[in-house]
């Protein structure tokens, strides 16, 4: 999970009744949906910087024209501070219900979410691990971030009846976005849903757990020797779980956004 968490795959065909198949025509159009839902409910920005989608200021700039181009609560873009390119991110992976790679290890992964709750697979079946509620709006940094569970939601003194988070990060960083304490956007009547706070508790504790047992700092070791493949003379190379991590589609060497 913590290889896959900042990436999208596009794994082979073979499915089972549980796992969707994952050919290029059905997941194109339902991440397209995602993506399209997920920016609606957010007001195309960033939940942590709040910053405006710059693809979509650009479109609005083209159609409506510099003086006149306003962000989805009406407000000009001209007067905006700073924009950035966002990306729509999972909260649990997608790559955990995809019907390639290492089965074993994938199913180990969903066991171990068992764990933390015992009726969370039922919400991810099949094509929901696809569903709105399993996504949010991030920049680029803090998708890769929050995929690595180096970011984490935990609920707020008064998240039952608004929802928000205090965001916060598991080791000290030089952003000036974390910590912070946000309110998510809803859509009138709740026709897109929030982000499940099921799924952001299972995150929460994960990333907790990655860094008081050191196991990421272990993590990022062997995803770093894998951006740089090369064995060192002291035979330190992690080469199995490198290996073992390609080969099972759980890391392609690189951070995909959609």
């Amino acid at each position: 999970m913590r290889a896959s968490g900042g990436k999208t795959s596009y794994p082979a065909s073979a499915v089972s009744e549980s796992i969707p198949e994952d050919s290029t025509p059905g997941i194109n159009e339902r991440l397209s949906g995602l993506r399209k839902a997920c920016l609606t409910r957010d007001r195309h920005r960033c939940v942590v910087t709040r910053r405006f989608d710059q693809a979509e200021a650009d479109r609005r700039l083209q159609s409506d024209g510099y003086e006149n181009a306003r962000d989805d609560d009406g407000r000009l873009l001209k007067e905006e501070e700073e924009m950035d390119f966002v990306e729509v991110a999972h909260i649990l992976p997608h790559g955990l219900m995809t019907a390639s790679g290492n089965q074993e290890a994938k199913g180990n992964a969903r066991k171990i979410l068992s764990m933390f709750d015992s009726g969370v697979l039922e919400l991810i079946r099949g094509f929901d691990i696809d569903h709105p509620g399993n996504a949010l709006t991030l920049t680029h940094s803090l998708h890769k971030q929050f995929g690595e569970f180096k970011i984490y939601f935990e609920p707020a003194p008064n998240a039952q009846t608004q929802p928000t988070y205090n965001i916060k990060s598991t080791r000290r960083t030089f952003s000036r976005h974390v910590p912070v304490t946000r309110t998510l956007y809803e859509v009138s009547n709740r026709t897109i849903a929030l982000p499940n706070p099921r799924f952001l508790a299972i995150h929460r504790a994960i990333a907790l757990i990655l860094h008081m047992s050191a196991a990421g700092e272990y993590i990022d070791r062997i995803l770093r020797e894998m951006e740089e493949p090369k064995v060192k003379s002291d035979g330190t190379t992690e080469l199995g779980q490198i290996v073992a991590l390609r080969l099972g589609d759980w890391w392609s060497g690189s951070i995909a956004a959609y």
